[in-house]
């Protein structure tokens, strides 16, 4: 019971809830956001194939049913199939919100305005990779002097970081 308890304090501290989804496997919450008043979360999982999947949903977790869900598995190196675009934020025009997997060394993303969020660790004992993740609200399909521009992982001096498989 203290190991279980004393896990469950680790994922908590670490700012992951652990919960089980009402249609796919048990996820983990990564953030819980609220924007222009509605509610929303960052999710991720393992599917059945061993495969990490990341989704944008509603309060209550993953839901085929909600009208604004988005997010997919799997994850690989090219530039800009290192992430995921959910579309519009909950009640955001023009704004979309990025998310997806980093690989350990990438402290933070730079994105199409400019700015470089921060990325964070995956909790260790969720059952998610070792690894970090970002999401950020950009404009859609940020552009940068007219040109689109795919985010970039950065490590803690600034230097690129390639996107990991996963």
């Amino acid at each position: 019971m203290a190991v279980a308890a004393a896990s469950a304090l680790s994922v908590l501290l670490a700012g992951c809830i652990p919960v089980a989804g009402p249609q796919l496997p048990d996820y983990v919450v990564l953030s819980r956001q609220m924007s222009h008043g509605v509610r929303w979360q960052l999710d991720a999982f393992i599917d059945e194939d061993g495969v990490l999947c990341m989704t944008v949903d509603g309060p209550k977790g993953p839901d085929t049913q909600a009208s604004w869900s988005s997010g997919g598995c799997g994850f690989n190196s090219g530039p800009a199939s290192g992430y995921y675009m959910a579309g519009p934020g909950p009640g955001a025009e023009g704004t979309d919100i990025l998310y997806g997997p980093l690989p350990e060394d990438a402290t933070g993303v730079r994105v199409a305005s400019g700015k470089v969020v921060a990325s964070h660790a995956f909790a260790t004992g969720s059952g998610l990779p070792a690894g970090r993740y970002w999401w950020s609200f950009d404009p859609q399909k940020g552009t940068a002097a007219g040109k689109a521009v795919d985010p970039q992982p950065l490590d803690a001096s600034g230097n690129k970081v390639a996107f990991t498989s996963f």
